[in-house]
């Protein structure tokens, strides 16, 4: 059994760990940005998730 100060160290193993959290209500969202636009995007995400969503593409 570990310790709660040891973790594993993927840094050099090729795999991307990461905490994050899901938006579940997709329409709220989407009431909320036609609301309130950049404001409400700037507040809630990061730029490189601005970014990252600008340049996709809706899949749905």
């Amino acid at each position: 059994m570990s310790s709660e100060n040891e973790f594993v160290d993927f840094s050099n193993s090729g795999i991307s760990v990461s905490v994050g959290v899901d938006i579940v209500d997709i329409e709220r969202i989407k009431r909320m940005m036609n609301r309130w636009g950049s404001r409400f995007a700037d507040r809630c995400f990061t730029s490189y998730e601005l970014r990252t969503c600008r340049n996709k593409t809706s899949s749905l």
